[in-house]
């Protein structure tokens, strides 16, 4: 995960659109806790005190959500980055290192995010429709 994405996962409006659009906290969900990430495992719980400390954050919401690009649950697609995002048309690399996320919302023009990483591309988009949402 490069510095730009870990910036891009920790914006506020964008944790309250991962959370929206997740739901409840899933086995194998990855999380950034005490500097690290970490993918959750509630059967791990009982293992010692770190893990119940980093249990009660989970509980508590506090933790920083870092969804995948696509979803692993097929039947919620949503808990994915692409999936989050609204009227998406397509994603596509050209050239070196330049991926580009477009959307077609309705009665708009095309718009494209782009960034070094599949995972930006998709953060810049999500970040652009979730300000949107609050206009």
């Amino acid at each position: 995960m490069t510095n730009e994405e870990l910036e891009l996962y920790k914006t506020p409006i964008l944790q309250e659109l991962f959370k929206r659009k997740m739901g409840a906290l899933q086995d194998g969900d990855m999380v950034l806790w005490d500097d690290s990430v970490e993918s959750l495992c509630t059967e791990c719980s009982d293992r010692d005190a770190y893990i119940k400390v980093f249990m009660d954050e989970i509980k508590a919401n506090t933790v920083i959500r870092i969804p995948d690009v696509v979803s692993r649950n097929s039947s919620r697609p949503e808990r994915g980055l692409i999936g989050m995002i609204e009227h998406f048309y397509k994603l596509f690399m050209m050239g070196h290192s330049k991926y580009y996320c477009v959307i077609d919302p309705p009665y708009a023009r095309i718009k494209s995010f782009r960034g070094p990483t599949i995972t930006e591309a998709c953060l810049k988009t999500l970040l652009y429709q979730a300000g949107q949402e609050e206009k």
